[in-house]
């Protein structure tokens, strides 16, 4: 029997998740910022690894700590259920533009079929990263709503 890797799309029931991971320079400050999507919690850790070679660095599920572990636990957070699929089931580059008084502006992109979804994901971001207080969303060279 073949030792499973954490790459076996039935065991998060053919559903991948989206990944941040946070990839810190030597200074202690966020350096790079990557979202990943994955079906497994391991294969995400290990694509996050290989990414972050010997720089220390987080891996994110939504707003749940995967790595390192959160010194105390956390309840455990709620699947999201998924939205609609665009009408010809593909999926849009979306950018993603965070912005605040007191902060340089954080860039994000993500592929997804709908702007419905793209405003879910952007509502993340922001739960994600707290010290920013709007976000952007873009497609292609038009802005197709701020949140």
């Amino acid at each position: 029997m073949a030792k499973d890797r954490g790459n076996n799309p039935s065991r998060a029931g053919g559903r991948m998740q989206n990944y941040e991971f946070r990839i810190f320079g030597a200074g202690g400050g966020v350096s790079l910022i990557v979202h990943s999507c994955h079906f497994s919690d391991a294969a995400a850790i290990r694509m996050a690894r290989q990414f972050a070679g010997a720089a220390t660095f987080e891996v994110w599920r939504d707003l749940e700590r995967l790595l390192p572990k959160p010194a105390k636990p956390r309840p455990p957070s709620s699947p999201r259920g998924s939205k609609g699929r665009a009408a010809d089931g593909t999926t849009r580059l979306y950018e993603f533009k965070l912005a605040s008084p007191r902060h340089e502006p954080l860039l994000f992109a993500a592929a997804l079929m709908t702007d419905e979804q793209a405003a879910e994901h952007a509502r993340g971001l922001l739960k994600r990263h707290s010290e920013m207080t709007e976000c952007e969303i873009w497609r292609g060279m038009r802005l197709i709503r701020r949140v």
